[in-house]
């Protein structure tokens, strides 16, 4: 199927996906090769999806309550999506934070392990008298 001005699209979904990740590219100082790798694919497949649906539903006829539906439809999937970048921007949450016991469980664990480290010596050997 022909598309009449895909290259227009491909400027616009390349020129979105540029915006948008230059924009999580300088709050990503964290992120590792891989996740910026793993950001840019999303930031990429998210805009060109964007665009994708932009472009079908233009296409359309449209009555008054077709474009009220397409406008809350649309509004719903950009609220996704910035939740998807969100989540793809924050990369992998650690677990074991202060809120949630954490801590303790780190401290209990060390204090396993110091017991463990001292078992290991010979037990000392004392003689009861019965």
């Amino acid at each position: 199927m022909r598309i009449p001005g895909w290259h227009m699209l491909a400027a616009t979904s390349v020129a979105l996906a540029l915006l948008l990740l230059g924009l999580f590219y300088v709050h990503s100082g964290s992120l590792r090769t891989r996740g910026r790798t793993l950001l840019a694919l999303v930031v990429y497949a998210s805009a060109t999806g964007t665009v994708w649906v932009i472009y079908d539903f233009t296409q359309q006829y449209m009555t008054v309550s077709s474009v009220i539906a397409g406008v809350l439809l649309l509004l719903g999937m950009l609220g996704v999506l910035l939740v998807l970048l969100a989540e793809a921007q924050s990369g992998p949450r650690r677990t074991g934070s202060s809120t949630d016991g954490g801590s303790e469980r780190r401290s209990s664990q060390a204090a396993r392990s110091r017991r463990r480290s001292r078992s290991t010596y010979p037990p000392t050997t004392s003689r009861r008298r019965c």
